[in-house]
């Protein structure tokens, strides 16, 4: 399943069909779980910060109530790109632990790494997108909270409450997804299992570099890009 979309039309688990068809309904198997997932991300995100004080808490909260249903666009591109993600790096585990490789497999394995990596860069493009926008467009409203007292450090924890949120519950539903696709495609071979060891760390991969890149790029949108900037030029010079 998707073994083209990963990044490796020649690397499938045994019986995998190899069929325009086939391929057009994974996808379209995967968009529509992606679809299902994003109103009840939505409402998780907006109950993650029921019930806290303070201010920079209640701030987030009130931007991530249906987040994942005011920027579905971007939302959807990222579950979706972390689920691509996640199925290519379990399947570039599995090349990897299988041992030695020839010319052909070696040749799997780096269009497999080219698949992941394309994907995660794909997810984290979007999510780093979406708050430089939103960052932009909220200027007068951060302005108008910092002449009104707040202080910056605050203003830039709600932001990052906002943006951990974001990070951890796109990433968390694509690498799950992710898994589904495995388990699936392992199951569409005939294979009574998955290797637990190629799952392992192709999962762990993923979580680990995407939340260590997400963290990076929230860090540089809060504290580097124009639109923020902005906020704090507005703020001295009012």
């Amino acid at each position: 399943m998707l073994p083209r979309l990963a990044g490796a039309d020649r690397w499938r688990l045994p019986g995998v069909p190899d069929d325009l068809g086939a391929l057009t309904l994974s996808i379209a198997g995967l968009v529509m779980l992606v679809m299902a997932a994003l109103p009840a991300m939505s409402l998780a995100s907006g109950s993650l910060r029921r019930g806290r004080d303070r201010l920079e808490e209640t701030l987030a909260a009130w931007q991530l109530r249906r987040w994942w249903q005011r920027h579905a666009a971007a939302g959807f591109l990222v579950v979706f790109a972390f689920a691509t993600a996640a199925f290519s790096a379990v399947a570039l585990a599995s090349q990897v632990l299988a041992g030695p490789a020839s010319a052909l497999g070696q040749g799997i394995t780096a269009s497999l790494a080219i698949g992941f990596a394309s994907s995660t860069m794909t997810a984290l493009l979007a999510y780093g997108l979406v708050f430089l926008v939103n960052c932009r467009s909220r200027v007068d409203y951060y302005a108008a909270l910092l002449v009104d007292g707040l202080p910056a450090a605050a203003v830039r924890r709600s932001i990052e409450i906002e943006q951990n949120s974001v990070l951890l519950l796109g990433l968390g539903v694509g690498i799950a997804i992710g898994l589904i696709l495995v388990v699936a495609t392992a199951s569409a071979g005939g294979q009574s299992g998955v290797a637990l060891g190629a799952v392992a760390a192709g999962l762990t991969a993923t979580a680990a570099i995407g939340l260590a890149a997400g963290c990076t790029i929230a860090w540089l949108v809060r504290r580097h890009v124009v639109g923020f900037r902005l906020v704090e030029h507005g703020w001295r010079a009012t």
